[in-house]
């Protein structure tokens, strides 16, 4: 955590919507695949049966703290940085529970899987930090 010490605010908090929004990228990358001798077989984040969850919640994480460190007054009452903070663990979540899913039988993970995975560790530690702080 010592290289987020320098960071303000408002720069963690535009991390997490650009952690986000890699995140997003990530999905259209392969994610579970196999490799055989004639070639690779895989699949994208956008062929999980819940990618559209991940998805929605990722644009609420990311909206919700750029929007805050942009000084954009929030649409709602509810969208606060508690609120993206929970979305950005539960797309952590959801992005370990697919990479972890992926890893049975044959199937490996493939770079968007890792991509996505760390996008949105780091989005989790960014916004934690953030929302730790406003709490005090």
């Amino acid at each position: 955590m010592g290289s987020t010490r320098g960071a303000s605010r408002e720069h963690k908090m535009l991390g997490v919507t650009v952690a986000m929004i890699v995140f997003i990228v990530s999905l259209l990358m392969d994610w579970i695949g196999v490799s055989t001798p004639l070639g690779d077989v895989a699949t994208s984040g956008t062929e999980a049966n819940s990618w559209w969850i991940a998805l929605i919640l990722a644009i609420i994480a990311g909206g919700i703290f750029g929007a805050d460190a942009l000084n954009y007054p929030p649409p709602t009452r509810w969208a606060t940085l508690g609120v993206g903070t929970l979305a950005a663990v539960l797309v952590f979540a959801w992005a370990a529970f697919h990479l972890i899913d992926g890893t049975e039988g044959p199937a490996g993970p493939k770079v968007g899987a890792w991509i996505g995975l760390i996008a949105s560790a780091i989005g989790v530690v960014l916004a934690a930090i953030v929302w730790s702080r406003e709490r005090l």
